[in-house]
Parts: C-alpha cells; structure tokens; sequence
C-alpha cells in the first residue's frame, strides 16, 4: 500500500512553503533564494538539522503552486522509495550550485583579508629587517602583528557583511586567507633580501 503525506501549506510568511509529518519524520519544502531550487528536506524527530531530499529548479515555465505540487509528490516518492536515483541526481547538482554560489560570495572577504594580511606581513618584515632584527624575531613580530591586524579585519568582515555560510567556516576560510597572506608576505621579503 502506497503512503501518503498530509501536507499543511503555511498561510504567512515563513521559512517553509509547506509541511508533513509521518510516522517519525518531519517534511518541509522550502525555498532557496541563492540557487533558485525549491527544497524536500526532511528531519528525524529525534535531529535538529534537516536533510536536503529533492532539488527542483525553480523556471518561469512552472508556476509557483506547480512547482510545490511536484515537491510534495517528490516527497511521496522517498517515503515510497520510487525515483530515488533521480532525486539524488538532482540534490547533487543544487549541492554544487549552492556551494559554487556561496564560495563566489564569500571569496571577495578572503581575498581582502589575503591581501591585506600579505601587505602587513611584507611590509613589517622589511621594517625589521631594515631595523636588523633576526630572522626568528623578524618571523615572530610580523607573525604576531599579522594576525592581530588579520583578527580585527576578519572581525570587522563578520560584523559588517552577510554571512553566507556558518560562522565557523567563514572562519576557516579567513584564517586560511590570513596564514597564506602571512606566508607569502614573509617568503617574498627573504626571496628579496
């Protein structure tokens, strides 16, 4: 016997289009505004995070109520287990637009720290240097003046812009940004002098 959901479809505006529970999983189908995909995602009731199950490209030649028509059906064929194949296929492909499109967003913050990060290192290693300081005091003090610099800048970045992903990996991506900057800066001032 084929299982069906009931969906409860939201009558203001919230995160989530639509929404079904069964058996002990919660449904919801909700919109992705980055990669313009409408979303399946489901959650076992004992998690607090929900899976991405279906991605449907959201186009002009399906209206709205289609599309969320067509999610719900979607939905029905995981719990059935029909068309699985499919579905993974297209949850794939949204899971590389959407990273793609967030890297692209993201990228101009760790450029910025990157470069600023390089100049400072560059900058304050030729100060010691010229100032005869030695190599390990001169990696030392440009390190440590580098990443303090690169603290306030990324702590700037994160007060001041969107974040497109979580804290913590815009996090990542920045310090990663700053200990390249640091090492480039650093490598160009010995390959010089």
């Amino acid at each position: 016997m084929e299982k069906k959901l009931i969906w409860y479809d939201s009558e203001r505006k919230t995160w989530w289009k639509s929404r079904s529970n069964f058996e002990n999983h919660s449904f919801a189908i909700a919109y992705d505004r980055l990669t313009n995909h409408l979303l399946v995602l489901v959650r076992n009731f004992e998690l607090q995070s929900y899976n991405v199950i279906a991605a449907l490209p959201s186009t002009s030649k399906y209206n709205e109520q289609d599309i969320i028509e067509l999610a719900k059906e979607t939905a029905s064929n995981w719990i059935n287990s029909k068309g699985l194949p499919k579905i993974a296929s297209g949850v794939r492909k949204w899971s590389f637009i959407h990273s793609l499109k967030v890297f692209l967003k993201e990228f101009p913050y760790s450029l910025i720290l990157f470069m600023s990060t390089f100049l400072i290192s560059l900058v304050m290693s030729i100060f010691f240097l010229l100032n005869t300081y030695s190599s390990y005091s001169i990696i030392l003090f440009t390190s440590l003046f580098s990443l303090i610099s690169a603290f306030l800048i990324s702590w700037g970045l994160n007060n001041k812009f969107k974040i497109n992903v979580t804290k913590t990996k815009r996090n990542i991506f920045l310090l990663f940004s700053t200990a390249s900057g640091l090492f480039f800066g650093l490598s160009i001032m010995y390959l010089l002098f």
